[in-house]
């Protein structure tokens, strides 16, 4: 799984656009459904049951491919206002808990490293799902 979370974040900074497509569009090309395959093969060598193999594809595919099209063309922009400025409209009432997150919403961001922290709480989650099919 790490090597496509790897492969789908590179692909996204070398063509930015690249991915819109692809999430656009149903996975039904040869070369899409042999990607797809080989996620589900790691899913069961991980021992997620059967029955929940390809809803962990979703979820896992759909997190890694939505990190790596926000680094490169959304929410993760850098000419974007920080959290709390974007908040500063409201209230602690309106907003609680952005002003109870003020100090920590602005923080510079190292993206590797977050990237990294999500691949292994996904690893994590995946490990969890297949312990549950083993009790």
């Amino acid at each position: 799984m790490r090597v496509f979370a790897y492969a789908i974040r590179a692909l996204a900074h070398r063509h930015p656009g690249y991915l819109e497509l692809v999430f656009s569009r149903p996975a039904v090309t040869k070369d899409a459904v042999r990607a797809i395959d080989a996620i589900f093969g790691a899913l069961l060598d991980a021992g997620v049951p059967p029955s929940e193999v390809a809803r962990v594809e979703r979820l896992t595919s759909t997190a890694i491919i939505g990190f790596a099209m926000s680094e490169v063309n959304g929410r993760f922009a850098a000419a974007r206002q920080p959290p709390s400025v974007r908040a500063e409209w409201a209230s602690a009432g309106e907003l609680p808990a952005h002003h109870r997150l003020r100090p920590h919403l602005d923080k510079k961001v190292d993206w590797d490293a977050e990237f990294e922290a999500d691949l292994t709480d996904l690893a994590a989650m995946i490990e969890s799902i297949a312990q549950r099919s083993v009790r």
